[in-house]
């Protein structure tokens, strides 16, 4: 299998070869894509993974639950996180964390050995009135290596989400798991129903059998399956 680092060599010798000859614009983004891609490998090995979702999506609460701490503000009515939440399962790696501007940062102990390289990241709600909450949803889009998108079962086929983020990610399904939390409030036909709409509007997205978990942070349903996907991300170094 052809490493990153081959990739961007590659990349590198492309972009030299065709300078002048393609769209400035074409080659702008390329540089810009060597440059931040060399950075992000020199800043090391930890797999950077965020929660996404929009308000009430009890996002927060699924970030606790998941690392076994309270670090993240729960609000079920507004926004509570203001600025990305990130929390260590080994020593912080400023470099990491300054790369993604992230300052926000506390170290927790690891809820499995094989999350020990993983930074968890709470993100603001993308949905909130606070341009500057969105904005940063905006900005960790382009930087953090894997996605978890939180839908609740009141808000799950919402536009935003979709038109906004999913269908525009949908050439980076690899990096994507999505996640129907709150699902303790439907009954197991209820939850079936939701799981099989939201698989249609994934397939619409272009996100068609990416990774889809149901989850309550309430009775614990489905943390051991994200943990478990979170543990082969980090593991597999591929992020």
């Amino acid at each position: 299998m052809t490493s990153v680092v081959d990739k961007l060599e590659v990349l590198g010798e492309v972009v030299d070869l065709v300078d002048g000859r393609v769209p400035e614009e074409t080659g702008h983004a390329a540089r810009t894509v060597l440059a931040h891609a060399t950075r992000r490998l020199a800043a090391g090995p930890q797999t950077t993974v965020a929660l996404a979702g929009a308000t009430g999506s009890g996002k927060s609460s699924l970030f606790n639950a998941i690392s076994g701490t309270r670090l993240a503000e729960q609000g079920a009515r507004r926004p509570t996180t203001s600025k990305t939440l990130a929390a260590s399962f080994s020593a912080s790696n400023p470099a990491l964390l300054d790369l993604l501007g992230i300052e926000r940062r506390y170290e927790a102990e690891p809820p499995s050995p094989d999350l020990a390289d993983l930074v968890l990241l709470d993100l603001p709600d993308h949905d909130s009135t606070a341009t500057a909450h969105r904005g940063e949803v905006d900005r960790m889009v382009a930087l953090v290596d894997q996605f978890i998108w939180v839908l609740d079962p009141q808000k799950y086929a919402d536009e935003a989400i979709h038109r906004r983020y999913l269908r525009p990610l949908a050439k980076h399904r690899d990096v994507i798991t999505v996640v129907l939390n709150q699902a303790d409030l439907l009954t197991p036909d209820q939850l079936r129903q939701c799981l099989d709409h939201i698989r249609r509007l994934l397939e619409q997205d272009g996100l068609g059998g990416v990774a889809l978990i149901a989850t309550s942070a309430v009775t614990g349903m489905g943390i051991p399956e994200i943990r478990s996907r979170l543990a082969e991300l980090s593991t597999s170094k591929r992020a």
